[in-house]
């Protein structure tokens, strides 16, 4: 059962989103707590599921992945099984980054890694169209990212 957040815990949650490596001791210092009782509301707030889990974020760029695409797909039918079909595909497609099942305009939007246009290509002709019931993708090629975060507003009442 999730409780409350307080003006700790969203300061804790604020402070780990900007840096997850802060130890103990310095985030304690940075809210006003001592080590112990900091310790202790960031293991509620793991085992409460606010804290989904911490990673390195990587830059694209040096790991050969300069460009993104995001492609609307449009399925055949929206059954349950081939939603599904849908899903497990682009689970094993490491490159796509994002995946929403969306109203509106086609079915699913994804957010996929390249290196370039004919890597795009390559993904959507041999692994995209390939998947059974896709019946169109449509991709817009990102030109430049102006914003980037993955920290959300943690504020209080």
């Amino acid at each position: 059962m999730s409780h409350e957040l307080d003006g700790i815990d969203r300061r804790i949650l604020n402070d780990l989103q900007r840096d997850a490596r802060l130890t103990t001791a310095a985030l304690a210092e940075r809210v006003g707590l001592s080590s112990t009782p900091c310790w202790r509301r960031v293991k509620r707030l793991e085992e409460e599921g606010f804290i989904l889990g911490y990673v390195a974020l990587l830059d694209p760029k040096k790991i050969g992945f300069p460009d993104s695409v995001i492609a609307q797909v449009t399925l055949e039918k929206h059954r349950n099984v081939d939603l599904d079909r849908f899903v497990g595909e682009v689970l094993n497609i490491p490159r796509v980054q994002e995946a929403y099942l969306v109203a509106g305009e086609g079915d699913y939007w994804l957010r996929v890694a390249v290196a370039g246009s004919e890597d795009y290509e390559r993904l959507l002709t041999q692994q995209l169209l390939r998947i059974e019931g896709v019946t169109n993708v449509r991709s817009v090629y990102i030109l430049k990212q102006v914003k980037f975060t993955t920290e959300y507003p943690v504020e209080g009442p």
